[in-house]
């Protein structure tokens, strides 16, 4: 195969960023649209995927923007009830506290100059998640939705079946809820597209049966950030003890090996993930013309 070590010019989707919208405020990391779009345009973004920072003010608790958050379900009918895991308090109490931020974002990216479709951020009970996404799909505006199982205090396992079948991102990690095999259990009665974030953590098992499950990929959200996990804190990811890498590339060569070239969509996590790093990074690596199409892009618009 051909390989290509440099590419000038760029068609790349970027489908997994946050933003903050204008009308809100973000504890950290906080990236307007408007932020993202002129950084996005000089790194060779020509579209790109964005749902709510999570860190929105109102969400976190007041006690320290370190500690970790929740929503349950309230007493109330379609009550959220949003409590701090760390010291217990009550941060909110009332109607899904991210509808509203959904919904101007999504106003917010029909007016980018960058070509930008809103993916709204499930923040929800997952009790109420088909009422809630049915209130989404009446606006008409969303082109997907984002889970973050650790927020919504409960495993993908605990979804019902899900009335819509748009494309899904699941957020992964090595907490109690978010374990990317969850996700694959979850994607195995869902009727649309599932994108599990973060390359799954690089967990062998969900790699390989991504390849095969038909409704399944991997994001690559932020891979030098992931690299620097296995670098400082490997725990984080659920690498074997046998798989040694000397270089970013060498992992990333690994993992596109075990999943495929059909199965990985570029993502850069912007703003917690560094964008111009990403795209530098899955430019300079040896792929052949084939497999850069297809994970910058091309399997991106296969899934949206």
């Amino acid at each position: 195969f051909r390989r290509v070590l440099f590419r000038s010019g760029s068609n790349m989707i970027d489908t997994h960023v946050h933003i903050t919208p204008a009308s809100a405020s973000a504890i950290h990391h906080g990236i307007t649209l408007n932020e993202y779009t002129a950084v996005a345009k000089t790194a060779g973004i020509s579209k790109a995927y964005a749902f709510l920072n999570p860190f929105i003010s109102g969400f976190l608790c007041p006690h320290s923007p370190n500690h970790k958050v929740g929503i349950t379900l309230g007493q109330r009918n379609n009550e959220c009830v949003i409590k701090c895991i760390d010291c217990g308090c009550t941060i909110y109490r009332g109607v899904d506290l991210f509808y509203s931020n959904n919904i101007t974002l999504a106003n917010e990216c029909s007016k980018s100059s960058l070509p930008i479709q809103p993916i709204a951020f499930l923040a929800t009970p997952y009790i109420q998640l088909n009422a809630r996404i049915l209130e989404y799909e009446k606006t008409g505006l969303f082109a997907g939705y984002k889970l973050h199982p650790t927020i919504c205090r409960q495993s993908p396992t605990d979804i019902p079946q899900l009335s819509c079948n748009r494309p899904i991102i699941i957020h992964s990690g090595v907490g109690c809820y978010e374990n990317p095999e969850y996700a694959i259990q979850f994607a195995r009665s869902y009727a649309g597209p599932v994108i599990i974030a973060h390359c799954a953590r690089f967990n062998k098992i969900v790699l390989n049966l991504a390849r095969e499950m038909d409704n399944v990929w991997i994001d690559t959200s932020p891979f030098t950030f992931l690299w620097n996990l296995y670098k400082t804190k490997p725990h984080r990811l659920y690498l074997e003890e046998s798989q040694q890498f000397s270089t970013p590339k060498e992992l990333f060569y690994n993992m596109l090996e075990i999943v495929g070239e059909d199965k990985v969509v570029f993502a850069s996590d912007a703003p917690f993930g560094n964008l111009t790093k990403e795209t530098e990074f899955i430019k300079s690596l040896a792929l052949t013309p084939t497999q850069y199409r297809k994970i910058t892009y091309q399997n991106a618009i296969n899934i949206f």
